[in-house]
């Protein structure tokens, strides 16, 4: 099985663990990274990714698991120093962290209930593509950031991170 980062650290975990409680008979190697893996050669029998845009016709053969909206994320002290985002203009003024490492300039394309959308530009202070670590910078005040609500479960719970602007979602994975 081959699947992102992301995927592995917030999305499966759990649900590895458990269907190896349940199948003890099967053996699971399970290849973990952020780049393009090409399946057939490497003898993969699955892969769980997540993409923002469709994929390309192939002949593997893919189903859609879910659809997963991504949210902006801030820590309650960066907002207290920088005041909360009332519209998107807003974020034009405010440090930003980018899921991913290429281009290094970026944009939230956002969208609201209403279906209006916008595309504000960006130019991120922090680029990863570990999910892990821009939570982390986000919870230290050093920006707002994009993620799936999944991978900041934990930092909601506790506080160190809130969604900001909830009427607007910042894209959505599929």
């Amino acid at each position: 099985m081959s699947c992102s980062v992301g995927v592995a650290q917030f999305a499966i975990k759990e649900l590895v663990c458990e269907f190896l409680v349940k199948h003890p008979g099967v053996e699971l190697v399970q290849q973990v990274t952020n780049q393009s893996v090409d399946l057939v050669s490497s003898g993969i029998d699955i892969a769980i990714r997540a993409h923002m845009e469709a994929l390309p016709d192939s002949s593997i053969i893919q189903r859609r698991l879910a659809n997963v909206s991504w949210h902006l994320f801030a820590s309650p002290e960066y907002l207290a120093r920088t005041g909360t985002p009332e519209s998107p203009d807003d974020l034009l003024k405010r440090q930003s962290l980018k899921v991913g490492w290429q281009p290094v300039t970026g944009h939230w394309s956002l969208e609201n209930r209403d279906g209006l959308k916008t595309a504000i530009p960006f130019n991120p202070q922090l680029c990863s593509d570990d999910m892990t670590t821009l939570k982390q910078a986000a919870a230290k005040g050093l920006g707002i950031v994009s993620m799936p609500a999944y991978a900041c479960r934990d930092e909601l719970h506790e506080g160190s991170l809130v969604r900001i602007l909830p009427e607007w979602v910042a894209g959505k994975a599929h």
